[in-house]
């Protein structure tokens, strides 16, 4: 087997509404598409591509999809190389790594920064579809009032999991915070809560709060955007992902809204 055709597109899909607003502009998707000769095609996703992905997309033809360590190449042409290489052994691209976990995988509503009001309302339109838990981009000045009215809205079962991107700064802040967080018992995680410069304080704020580091849900977010590029293969419903069981990825990109949404 020979690769044939190694394609990228460049899209621009824009947020949904309640993200437009604040984010008209969110990071450009690079795909790449690697064709063979046994008419096999695999996919690969990187955001904010980088300039050199045309040049690098063009060394890979001509050459045996089978023969490369997929592992040791870059993004996104290790997970086109794996995707390949799944649909021509005829398993799930999950084998390589052991036996599937789950059938199912949970993930996160998701809210850009907004008023604490705004987000309570964004959370009970992610509770009406499914989900059980709710990425919070958090900013120190609101996020205690902004979960308490979360919880207030969807209930107690409707989980939190703040990302300040380091806005809380400093220990001192995050724990103040985390201690006034706790009694809600809604907030399950904080990523990056404090500077990443300073990684001794992560051992820190993990000794004076019980709020723990994020291990599911995931936040894969094409319901963020206005158009998905997948056409079948990802289901998403009552906020989980069915794992796919198809040879390979298991998802099919749709053409249609790639020269839509294309912009190299």
């Amino acid at each position: 087997m020979k690769i044939t055709e190694v394609d990228l597109f460049v899209l621009d899909v824009p947020p949904f509404a309640p993200m437009a607003r604040i984010r008209p502009n969110i990071f450009t998707l690079g795909i790449v598409r690697m064709g063979t000769d046994e008419g096999l095609v695999g996919l690969g996703e990187i955001s904010a591509p980088a300039a050199d992905l045309a040049h690098q997309a063009a060394a890979y033809e001509g050459r045996d999809p089978l023969a490369i360590d997929a592992l040791g190449e870059p993004d996104p042409f290790c997970c086109a190389l794996l995707d390949l290489a799944g649909q021509a052994y005829g398993v799930p691209l999950h084998r390589f790594f052991g036996e599937k976990v789950r059938d199912r995988v949970p993930v996160s509503y998701w809210s850009c920064p907004l008023e604490p009001e705004e987000t309570a309302a964004e959370a009970e339109v992610g509770a009406s579809l499914g989900f059980t838990n709710h990425k919070l981009k958090a900013r120190p000045w609101n996020v205690v009032e902004t979960v308490r009215r979360i919880r207030d809205a969807v209930g107690s079962d409707y989980s939190v999991g703040l990302d300040p991107n380091q806005k809380f700064r400093h220990v001192h802040v995050a724990a103040r915070l985390a201690h006034e967080l706790e009694p809600f018992g809604t907030v399950h995680n904080f990523e990056n809560p404090v500077l990443k410069s300073h990684l001794e304080w992560f051992r820190l704020l993990r000794e004076k709060t019980t709020i723990p580091n994020a291990t599911l849900p995931c936040d894969e977010l094409p319901f963020t955007r206005e158009a998905d590029v997948l056409e079948e293969g990802l289901t998403l419903e009552a906020g989980h992902f069915t794992v796919p069981t198809t040879p390979g990825l298991g998802v099919t990109l749709n053409m249609e809204i790639v020269d839509r949404y294309r912009v190299a």
